[in-house]
């Protein structure tokens, strides 16, 4: 099924994405891709032991560095990479698993 994904990713803001992306390249993009998932990673891990004082509001922090950095990787490969495609194959995954 589509669910007809929209990234609504404002002009400017792209418009940074695509700076930053001549500035530093793909390779950096990557790197910082995997750094603030492991930091959210650790954040979650924390927050499940509740060890360590960490908030809500720190996941939350870290979750938008994530979605900001995988807002860049798609915004990279606009074109190339086809993910909408990929974001409908796993939602109806999910939605098989909870039809179970």
């Amino acid at each position: 099924m589509t669910y007809n994904y929209k990234v609504d990713i404002p002009e400017e803001v792209q418009e940074l994405y695509r700076k930053g992306l001549e500035k530093w390249g793909i390779v950096s993009l990557i790197d910082q891709v995997i750094e603030e998932m492991a930091e959210l990673t650790v954040k979650l891990q924390h927050l499940k032991r509740n060890n360590k004082g960490v908030t809500i509001e720190q996941v939350a922090e870290e979750a938008a560095d994530v979605k900001i950095v995988i807002d860049r990787l798609f915004s990279a490969y606009i074109g190339i990479w086809e993910g909408e495609e990929w974001l409908d194959k796993k939602v109806d995954k999910l939605k098989e698993q909870l039809n179970k």
